[in-house]
């Protein structure tokens, strides 16, 4: 019995964690406290939130997940913690995440109605289980709760027309801050598999140096900013999808006494995001000005409402969907093979994928493992500069709230390795130092409408 006893000690030591550690009851206790953050909006920030809130803790991070989606991280905060309220140093502190439903979540999650929240991890942590001793818990249930803000990868402008036709109950928009977050990424036009091996061919690429599967950008062929805008318009789909077709990218119209290349017999299908998504809002933002210019002036995206003869559009909830929309053209039947969408470049292909990005006007955005040095050095134009949002106001986000979001975004302009696809935008005294920085030569100041300049 004795050594059965010293055997279970030795095994209960091992399992424990290696540092202190918070527990569920503290954060429960700290968010009775008001030292919390619950947080909502783009997917794409998710690791680099983490790393960033761990930069402010005093002992191990803990991390509680009820999915992919919906988590949520703990710890005492440090005495050195910059910017971040002077009451929650030294004290547990806990932060929820939940990116479920793309970048305008961070609006609409601060919400008074359930039906526009997210659910996200409990207060209470209920469900949540770990194995490693504490550091690690899973299986948390979730519920509805109001936001205090979020992360989006556009400002609130950008889903100006959105908001207007389906504002968030219970919270005044004029109250809402959009805050330069210091982050951008950029997002890449991606095709299905055949699409992109047409494309090659008809571009002159597919030679003895460019084998099949070889996705190099030396490899890649472009499509241009005009050429994308012609397809996914609205005021386009009736004659993209009943004559013109795939002519726009010179493979071939559906009249094939016009031109009877390879796609004179594809549908034309468009795998985009829903409304809510920062993804379909950059893409409307830059290829069809939309929200960007006066009023009437920018164009509207084909929805999927707009089916038009063999024009299709698909909208996917997830950027995940989007890429099983594009992988889909691999294994559907002919006339159904070439798809094209937007996706933003976090998401690296892999060369067994069934689909790959293409070139935008000529300029890769994966001429680096990490696809981000093309749009550091501003060659490559397709980049949006990410936000916080909250609120003025007290009821939805607290002024020790407000400051912590704040020394958040500090945090995350201060991030030495940022996911792929994503860099720092030049800040005071953080500015681009030669080529393999993580830190862009221009900004546009948190105003995606605007053109990038040259930070000096």
């Amino acid at each position: 019995m004795k050594l059965k006893m010293i055997a279970f000690a030795v095994a209960a030591a091992a399992a424990a964690p290696a540092f202190a550690v918070v527990s569920p009851a503290q954060l429960t206790a700290a968010v009775a406290a008001g030292r919390y953050i619950d947080m909502t909006g783009a997917s794409a920030t998710k690791a680099t939130v983490k790393t960033a809130l761990a930069a402010a803790c005093a002992d191990a991070q803990v991390s509680f997940t009820a999915n992919k989606d919906r988590n949520a991280y703990g710890c005492t905060m440090k005495a050195s913690a910059a910017g971040y309220p002077a009451a929650w140093k030294g004290q547990p502190f806990v932060v929820f995440h939940s990116v479920s439903g793309g970048s305008l979540t961070s609006i609409l999650g601060m919400s008074t109605n359930v039906a526009q929240q997210n659910t996200t991890v409990r207060t209470d942590f209920a469900g949540c289980a770990s194995t490693d001793g504490g550091l690690n818990y899973t299986g948390c249930t979730v519920e509805a709760r109001r936001s205090n803000g979020g992360l989006s990868d556009v400002e609130k402008a950008l889903f100006q027309d959105v908001l207007d036709t389906d504002p968030p109950v219970g919270v005044n928009l004029a109250q809402i801050v959009s805050k330069p977050a210091l982050a951008a990424q950029s997002f890449g036009i991606a095709a299905s598999l055949p699409l992109w091996y047409a494309l090659q061919a008809q571009q002159g690429l597919a030679t003895a140096a460019c084998p099949a599967g070889n996705f190099t950008p030396a490899c890649t062929p472009t499509i241009s900013r005009t050429q994308y805008a012609t397809m996914v318009a609205n005021s386009n789909n009736s004659n993209l999808g009943g004559y013109y077709g795939w002519e726009v990218l010179n493979l071939g119209a559906y009249d094939t006494s016009i031109h009877a290349g390879v796609g004179s017999t594809e549908d034309m299908i468009i795998c985009r995001r829903p409304v809510t998504s920062g993804t379909q809002a950059s893409s409307n933002a830059y290829f069809l000005n939309k929200n960007c210019a006066v009023a009437g002036a920018g164009k509207e995206p084909s929805a999927d409402s707009d089916d038009s003869g063999r024009y299709e559009v698909i909208e996917n909830a997830g950027t995940s969907d989007v890429k099983n929309c594009l992988a889909d053209g691999s294994t559907a039947g002919a006339g159904r093979q070439f798809r094209i969408g937007v996706v933003s470049s976090e998401n690296l292909p892999k060369a067994t994928d069934n689909w790959q990005w293409l070139k935008l006007d000529g300029v890769a955005l994966n001429t680096d493992a990490a696809q981000r040095a093309s749009s550091v050095e501003m060659e490559y134009g397709l980049v949006m500069e990410m936000v916080m949002h909250y609120s003025t106001d007290n009821s939805i986000t607290s002024p020790d709230q407000r400051t912590a979001l704040d020394a958040l975004v500090a945090e995350l302009g201060n991030d030495s390795a940022p996911k792929a696809g994503i860099y720092v935008v030049p800040h005071g005294t953080t500015y681009y130092t030669g080529a393999g920085s993580v830190i862009g030569r221009s900004t546009n100041g948190g105003n995606n409408c605007r053109s990038r300049n040259e930070y000096l």
